[in-house]
C-alpha cells in the first residue's frame, strides 16, 4: 500500500481539520497559563501542605491546585486542554502519510488528550497525601494519568516512524523521539521538584505547538 497523505475531500471540510492548527497551538499556552496563574494564587495553599517548586514534597502537581482555593480553574484546564488535543490529533491523522503506525500515533495522542479531560475529576486528599484513592473521582483522575503519561511517550516515538519518508514532516521524523527521551528524562525530578515537572509541559506542550504550527502548513 502506497504511502500517502490524505486527499481533501470535496466541500466543507471537518471540523477537526480546520480547527486542528489552532487546538494544537492553543493547548499549551492555556494548560500551562492556568496552572501557573492558579499556582501563583494559590501558593500560600500549596505551602501548606509541602509543596516547593525546589524540593518540597513529593506530591501530585499541579493535580493537587484542584483542591484549593482556586480548584475550577485546573479542572477547566485539564478538561479544555484534553479536548483541545484531541481535536488536534483528529486534524493531524488526515495530513500525515497513511499507514499503520500514522494510525497508532495518532490514536495514542487521542488517548493522551482523553485522560487530560478526564483528569479533570478532582484528585483527592489520600491520594495527595501518597496514598489509594478513597474516592470514585480520586480513582478516574489516578488512572488517567496512568494512561496519559505512557500514551505521549509511546506516541513520540510512533509518530517518528509515522512521518519517516515525507519530506514535508522530515524534521518531525527526527526530532519527535528525541522529544520522548527529552520528556522521560525531565520526569526524574530529584532535587529539582516540581520545577521539572514544569519542564516537562513545556517540553510536551511546545512538541505539540511545533506539530500544529506545520500542520497549519501542510493541511490534509
Amino acid at each position: 500500500m502506497t504511502d500517502l497523505p490524505h486527499a481533501p475531500t470535496a466541500g466543507a471540510r471537518p471540523v477537526s481539520v480546520r480547527l486542528g492548527p489552532a487546538a494544537g497551538i492553543a493547548a499549551g499556552p492555556l494548560f500551562l497559563g492556568l496552572v501557573l496563574l492558579n499556582t501563583w494564587w494559590s501558593r500560600d495553599f500549596l505551602h501548606s501542605i509541602g509543596w516547593r517548586l525546589f524540593g518540597g514534597e513529593s506530591l501530585p502537581y499541579p493535580s493537587c491546585l484542584a483542591l484549593g482555593p482556586h480548584g475550577w480553574m485546573q479542572v477547566v484546564a485539564f478538561a479544555v486542554t484534553g479536548l483541545l488535543v484531541v481535536i488536534f490529533a483528529i486534524g493531524l491523522r488526515r495530513a500525515i502519510p497513511r499507514r499503520p503506525s500514522a494510525i497508532v500515533a495518532t490514536t495514542l495522542l487521542v488517548l493522551f488528550g482523553t485522560a487530560i479531560a478526564t483528569s479533570s475529576a478532582r484528585v483527592d486528599w489520600t491520594s495527595v497525601h501518597g496514598g489509594d484513592p478513597s474516592t470514585p473521582n480520586g480513582w478516574i483522575h489516578g488512572i488517567s494519568f496512568v494512561v496519559a503519561l505512557p500514551s505521549i511517550l509511546l506516541a513520540t516515538c510512533v509518530l517518528g516512524l509515522a512521518l519517516r519518508g515525507d519530506r514535508r514532516w522530515r524534521p518531525f521524523a527526527v526530532a519527535s523521539p528525541l522529544v520522548g527521551v527529552a520528556l522521560a528524562l525531565s520526569l526524574v525530578g530529584g532535587p529539582h521538584g516540581q520545577a521539572t515537572f514544569l519542564v516537562f509541559l513545556a517540553i510536551l506542550f511546545g512538541w505539540i505547538a511545533a506539530l500544529a504550527l506545520r500542520l497549519r502548513r501542510v493541511g490534509p
